[in-house]
Parts: structure tokens; C-alpha cells; sequence
């Protein structure tokens, strides 16, 4: 995923994400094009065709839950939808789901926090996405021995979502 360039939601090859991973092999990653290829993400508050638009989407990633609660609860009234993704989707994961996350990252002090954003979501309307597919490593490390799990699959004992 990626701002580059400034289409200004025109779809221009020269700043598709899609000629600039050309040779990268594909079975190792996952592609979203240019979210400028979307007008509405330049804050212009207009689609492609100069129609205001209001719906709104926020993305949030890394590992810290602890360090963005002000933002999203902020936000919870601003927003339609969350996507949640990085290491601090496991905590939405098990406290929602109750997902077996073993040594997947997870702060128990912040878990009663979740709780409370997703119950504000709720009353808001607000719809929470959270990944259904991983990566998985054994350890914390550059030589990590990895792989890729469903959320339907549980985690083996001794690795993480990563």
C-alpha cells in the first residue's frame, strides 16, 4: 500500500504500485494498489467524479495498542469503518474472538480497553475489520523460522503472529 506519487485519482501507470513490484515474486506478497489512485484519500472530501462523499475509513497497524486508544477513541465518532491490522490485531482477536494467539503479542492491561472500543464501535456503527489470514514465526528474529496461518487455524505452541 502506498501515497506514491499524486494522481489526483486518475489511474496513471507511472505511479502504480503494480510496475513497481514487476519482478518481485508474487507468492510472497499481497498487493494494494496506490490509495491515491482514490481521490477521496487525498482529504478532498469529493470521489472521482466531484460527488462529496462522507464515508470514511481509518487503517491502523504496529504493535503498541497502549500508544493509539486517544486516537481511535477520538476517532470513533468520525469514522465509518476501522481496519485493524499489525501486531495489535492478535489483542482485538482474542479479546473478541477469544482467539488462541499463544506468544502472539498481547497487553492484558489494555484488553478491558478493547472491550470498551469495540461496544463504542457497536453504538456507533462503526464496522471493525481485522485480518483473517497471518504470517507466523517461531521467534522474534531475522532467522526466524515462518509460515502463514488462517484464522480458522490455531497457532502452534512456541510461535506468533508476526
Amino acid at each position: 500500500m502506498s501515497h506514491l506519487g499524486c494522481p489526483d485519482g486518475l489511474r496513471e501507470l507511472k505511479y502504480s504500485l503494480k510496475s513497481k513490484c514487476a519482478n518481485t515474486p508474487q507468492a510472497n506478497m499481497v498487493l494494494i494498489e496506490n490509495l491515491l489512485f482514490h481521490v477521496e484519500e487525498e482529504g478532498k472530501g469529493i470521489d472521482a467524479s466531484g460527488q462529496k462523499t462522507d464515508h470514511s475509513l481509518l487503517f491502523l497497524g504496529g504493535a503498541k495498542v497502549a500508544d493509539k486508544i486517544e486516537l481511535i477513541e477520538s476517532l470513533l465518532d468520525k469514522v465509518d469503518e476501522m481496519i485493524i491490522g499489525g501486531g495489535m490485531a492478535y489483542i482485538f482477536l482474542k479479546v473478541i474472538n477469544n482467539m488462541e494467539i499463544r506468544n502472539s503479542l498481547f497487553y492484558a492491561e489494555v484488553a478491558y480497553i478493547v472491550e470498551e472500543i469495540v461496544a463504542k464501535a457497536k453504538e456507533n456503527k462503526v464496522v471493525i475489520h481485522l485480518p483473517v489470514e497471518f504470517a507466523k514465526a517461531d521467534q522474534f528474529a531475522e532467522d526466524a523460522n515462518t509460515g502463514s496461518f488462517k484464522i480458522t487455524d490455531i497457532i502452534p505452541s512456541g510461535w506468533m503472529g508476526s
